[in-house]
């Protein structure tokens, strides 16, 4: 039997499920059944209409976006993979299978062309519920990283550009750029995993990586008062803080203070909460507001 490992199987085995999927692959363990969870159906009916927002929000004449349903749209090769279709319980799709490692496939949502000369990345539409309580807008992407790292590696793009719905009423896009050493991480899981796969006994060493690391290329570090104080330029943001809160009904000064404030966030960074402030970059910029302080 020649097993494969999907994007999906990627993004479980590196969250630390190694031995249900395995269980699963062996034929041992019944695959989770998620036609009656809301939350996969509603990306499943979103998908379409997510990426044409993506395109909407991008500057159609350079930016297409194929869709995987429609196979002639879709690049037959890319730089390391070739494109073919497959059969499905829900009908036929398109996968795409490395040049070199055969056992290693991934369905995208979608490909980017630039202009339709040239395909620049892939790209992938989820759907979350609302941002807040608890959940950060980058916290979706975070969740699927290796999902993402697997299929850059599957088909040799560089970029997967990210389109995320939150609830029904805001969205943004992201852009996570290929890191080669999370590939060669992955790349290493993924053949111990199968040489597992080959044999009768599950796997003895479970990966979990830590679901707040770093993303390439999108901003995802929190700066406390305690970073603040360790940076060059703490006193320049303490100072504008200060001319924040203290002149908070003064739309003159306030200006100039939003406008200090908007430039001492870094740019991997998603906000700055210290001193009495909050600076978090949105999808609508950079918005400065007062902290509350918490109820004892």
């Amino acid at each position: 039997m020649q097993y494969t490992i999907s994007a999906t199987d990627a993004r479980r085995l590196m969250r630390g499920q190694g031995v249900e999927l395995w269980r699963e692959k062996k034929g041992l363990q019944k695959p989770e059944d998620l036609s009656g969870v809301l939350r996969v159906q509603l990306g499943v009916v979103t998908e379409a209409f997510n990426l044409r927002w993506w395109q909407r929000n991008h500057d159609a004449s350079k930016l297409i976006v194929s869709v995987n349903s429609v196979y002639d749209k879709m690049p037959t090769t890319t730089p390391q993979a070739q494109l073919r279709s497959k059969t499905s319980g829900n009908g036929g799709y398109y996968e795409y299978v490395n040049d070199s490692r055969d056992w290693q496939t991934c369905t995208p949502d979608g490909v980017v062309w630039e202009a339709e000369h040239k395909a620049i990345g892939l790209i992938e539409a989820k759907h979350t519920r609302a941002i807040g309580d608890g959940n950060e807008p980058y916290a979706v992407v975070q969740a699927n990283y290796w999902q993402f790292v697997h299929q850059m590696m599957v088909t040799g793009f560089d970029k997967t550009f990210v389109s995320v719905l939150y609830g029904n009423d805001e969205w943004r896009p992201f852009v996570v750029q290929r890191n080669e050493d999370d590939i060669a991480t992955l790349l290493g899981a993924e053949l111990l995993f199968l040489r597992e796969l080959e044999g009768d006994t599950p796997p003895g060493f479970v990966v979990e990586a830590p679901i707040d690391r770093p993303i390439p290329g999108v901003p995802t570090r929190k700066l406390t008062s305690v970073d603040v104080e360790s940076a060059n330029w703490a006193s320049d943001f303490i100072a504008a803080a200060d001319e924040f809160v203290t002149h908070y009904d003064s739309d003159k000064r306030l200006d100039a203070a939003k406008k200090a404030l908007r430039g001492f966030l870094p740019e991997d960074a998603v906000k700055i909460e210290a001193f009495g402030v909050r600076v978090n970059r949105t999808q609508r910029g950079i918005v400065i507001s007062q902290l509350k302080e918490k109820a004892a």
